[in-house]
C-alpha cells in the first residue's frame, strides 16, 4: 500500500467533491478518507471507531489495531478489520483535533511490516521511546513511523491543491491560522506547520513520499519481470 497512490487519489476524489454547485465546506472529510482507502486498499476490511475513557488523562490521544487476518472463501485475497481508538477525554469535545488524531490512526495503515507495533512488546518499547523522544540514530522503525503518520495526517487533511489554494493569502498575513483551523477543521498548529516556509518540509516530505512510490514501482516491475 502506497501513500503517495492513497494521497494522489485522496486529493482527486476532494477535488470532485468540492466540483459540485454549491461546493461544500472545503474541510477534507473523514469519511472521504475512508472511501478512497476502500477504494484503493483492498487489503483492508472493515474500520471501527471507537471512544476509550481516560479519566486521569495518561493514555495518548490514539491507538490503530490490527485485527487477525481474515478471508471470504479460500479463493480470496486476505484482508484485515481494524479499529481506531480515540481518547475519549482528549478528542471527543474538540472536533479539529479529533479529525487530526483519527487520520493520524488510519496512516498507520500504510506502514510496513516491520513499522507496525504488532505486539505487547513493540507497543510497549514505542511508548517508551515517545516518552523519551530519541534521535533518530537510536530510533525504532514504529518511532520513525509514529512521525511520518503524523506528516501523512497533515497532507491528508491539506492536499497538496488544497494548500495552494491558501498558501499566498496566509503568508501575506490576509488570512490567519484561527481562519484556516475553522474553514479546514484542523488544530491551528497544523496549519503552521503546513504553511510555514519551515525549511520547506511540506514539499520535502511530499517527494519523500513520492520517491517510495517510485522504489515500490520500480520493485514491482522487477518482480514481475522475474516471474514472467
Amino acid at each position: 500500500m502506497s501513500f503517495y497512490r492513497f494521497l494522489m487519489d485522496l486529493e482527486r476524489t476532494h477535488a470532485a467533491l468540492l466540483s459540485v454547485a454549491p461546493a461544500p465546506a472545503p474541510a477534507v472529510k473523514i469519511s472521504t478518507i475512508l472511501r478512497v482507502i476502500n477504494l484503493y486498499c483492498s487489503e483492508v476490511g472493515k474500520i471501527t471507531f471507537r471512544y476509550i475513557p481516560d479519566p486521569t488523562n495518561r493514555l495518548q490521544a490514539g491507538n490503530f489495531i490490527w485485527l487477525d487476518e481474515e478471508r471470504t472463501s479460500p479463493y480470496d485475497e486476505p484482508y484485515r478489520d481494524a479499529i481506531v481508538y480515540l481518547n475519549e477525554y482528549k478528542t471527543k469535545d474538540n472536533l479539529p483535533f479529533r479529525r487530526l488524531v483519527s487520520t493520524k490512526e488510519l496512516m498507520h495503515i500504510f506502514d510496513s511490516s516491520d513499522e507496525r507495533a504488532g505486539s505487547r512488546e513493540t507497543v510497549s518499547k514505542l511508548l517508551a521511546e515517545i516518552a523519551s523522544q530519541p534521535t533518530s540514530e537510536f530510533s525504532s522503525a514504529p518511532y520513525k513511523a509514529e512521525g511520518e503518520a503524523r506528516w501523512k495526517a497533515y497532507m491528508a487533511l491539506i492536499p497538496p491543491t488544497l494548500r495552494e489554494k491558501y498558501l499566498n493569502d496566509y503568508r501575506q498575513g490576509s488570512i490567519s491560522a484561527d481562519d484556516l483551523s475553522c474553514q479546514l477543521q484542523v488544530p491551528a498548529f497544523v496549519v503552521e506547520a503546513v504553511m510555514l516556509d519551515n525549511g520547506g518540509l511540506y514539499e520535502k516530505m511530499l517527494q519523500k513520499f513520492r520517491e517510495k512510490e517510485e522504489l515500490r514501482s520500480k520493485r514491482n516491475l522487477i518482480n514481475q519481470g522475474s516471474v514472467d
